[in-house]
C-alpha cells in the first residue's frame, strides 16, 4: 500500500519559527478590523469588499500569517482533506482520473490524500481504515480487482456507516449504496464491435489483462451482444485473457498462432498496445491484416505505430465529476437516498489501426 498526500508550498513564504507567528486576533489589531472581518476576507467571504480583502491578505502575506488549520478543522468539523484510493498508479487511465481529483479538489480548497491499492483487497481495506483514522471527509475509491473478484465490500460499508461520503469511480458495486461515475462500459464495447464489423471484420476478438473487474465484463458482454445482433457471417465471442505482466505478449503470440482472427478489441491499453507490436512481429500488417481497438485514449496512442484506434473514456473528466459529487454531498448535505450515478459519454477516437 502506497500512501501520498497532495501538499503545497508557496516560495514567497519565509522560514518562521512559533514564536514568530502572527495570530488572528493579532493581525484584526494590527489592521484595526474585527476577527471576524479578517477570517471572512481571508475565505474570500462576499460579505467583504474586495479592497478590504486586498488590504488583509496584503498584510496577512506580509507578517507570514499561517491558519490554525486544526482550530479550523474543530470550528467547522471538517479537516479538507479527501482520501483517494486507485487501484494503479501507473496506469494512464488512473493518473488522469487522479489530476481530474486532484484540480476540482484544489479549486474548493481541499487537499487530496492518494493511497494505491496495487489490485489487493488487503491494501484497501488499510488504506481505507488510514483514511477514516486520519478524519477525511469524504473517500473517492475505484476498487481493486481482487476486491471485486471475491466480492468483499465490507470496509466500504464500515464508510458508510461511519457517516463519511464515499464516491465509487470507474470500477463499482451494486453491492453498497453510494455515489458513483462510470461509463457505459457495455455500451462503449458495442459499439467498438459494430465499428469493425462495418469495416469489413468478421472474425474479432477480445483482449483483456482486466478480466477480474467489473468494467470488463460489461465490455465483454457488449462485445458478444453486438456479434449476436449482426446479422452477417460473424464468429462466435472469442476472449483471450493475460496476465498483465511480462507474460502478454508471449500469451498473445500463443493464441494468434492457432487462432483465425482479423480485429481485436483490447479492454484496456496496455493489451492494445501489446498487441499492435505482437501482431506484426508475427508478419501481419495492421491493420489489412487484423484491426486493432483499444480502451483508454492514451498519451501515446497516436504516436504507436500504426497510430492506435481508441475509445476515450474522458477519466479526467470522470475524476473531476465524482470529486464534484462528493464535495456538493459535503457541502449541501444531501439525504443518502439521493445518491447519484453519472454516466459520462466515451468517444471513438478512429486512427490508423483500423481499416
Amino acid at each position: 500500500m502506497l500512501i501520498f498526500v497532495q501538499t503545497a508550498f508557496n516560495k514567497s513564504l519565509k522560514c518562521t519559527t512559533l514564536e514568530d507567528k502572527v495570530t488572528l486576533k493579532e493581525l484584526a489589531r494590527i489592521l484595526g478590523v474585527s476577527i471576524a472581518t479578517v477570517s471572512k476576507a481571508l475565505n474570500d467571504n462576499y460579505d467583504i469588499s474586495e479592497e478590504t480583502k486586498v488590504r488583509i491578505r496584503a498584510k496577512a502575506k506580509e507578517l507570514n500569517y499561517v491558519p490554525n488549520v486544526i482550530a479550523q478543522s474543530l470550528k467547522l468539523k471538517r479537516t479538507f482533506n479527501l482520501g483517494v484510493i486507485i487501484p494503479n498508479i501507473t496506469d494512464y487511465f488512473f493518473a488522469r482520473a487522479l489530476r481530474g481529483i486532484t484540480k476540482e479538489a484544489k479549486e474548493n480548497k481541499f487537499k487530496v490524500v492518494i493511497s494505491i491499492s496495487n489490485e489487493e483487497l488487503q491494501n484497501e481495506v488499510d488504506s481505507v481504515n488510514l483514511l477514516l483514522n486520519s478524519r477525511v471527509d469524504g473517500i473517492l475509491m475505484s476498487l481493486s480487482s481482487e476486491t471485486q473478484l471475491l466480492e468483499q465490500y465490507g470496509h466500504l460499508k464500515k464508510v458508510i456507516q461511519s457517516d463519511i461520503p464515499l464516491v465509487l469511480f470507474d470500477r463499482v458495486t451494486d453491492a453498497v449504496k453510494c455515489d458513483k461515475v462510470t461509463i457505459d462500459d457495455y455500451k462503449s464495447a458495442y459499439d467498438a464491435t459494430f465499428f469493425l464489423i462495418r469495416k469489413g471484420c468478421r472474425n474479432i476478438a477480445f483482449l483483456s489483462s482486466i478480466y477480474k473487474t467489473s468494467v470488463c465484463a460489461l465490455r465483454k458482454k457488449g462485445y458478444s451482444q453486438a456479434l449476436s445482433d449482426s446479422k452477417l457471417n460473424i464468429g462466435k465471442p472469442v476472449f483471450v485473457d493475460v496476465q498483465a505482466d511480462d507474460t502478454v505478449e508471449e500469451r498473445i503470440a500463443e493464441f494468434l498462432e492457432s487462432n483465425k482472427i482479423d480485429a481485436i478489441i483490447a479492454a484496456e491499453e496496455h493489451s492494445a498496445v501489446a498487441s499492435l507490436h505482437v501482431v506484426q512481429n508475427l508478419g501481419y500488417k495492421v491493420p489489412q491484416d487484423i484491426s486493432v481497438i483499444g480502451f483508454t485514449n492514451g498519451a501515446f496512442n497516436k504516436y504507436t505505430i500504426p497510430a492506435l484506434t481508441s475509445i476515450n473514456q474522458h477519466s479526467d473528466t470522470m475524476g473531476k465529476t465524482a470529486t464534484k459529487l462528493l464535495i456538493s454531498r459535503l457541502k449541501n448535505g444531501k439525504e443518502k437516498s439521493d445518491f447519484e450515478h453519472v454516466i459520462i459519454q466515451t468517444d471513438l477516437m478512429e486512427r490508423k489501426s483500423t481499416k
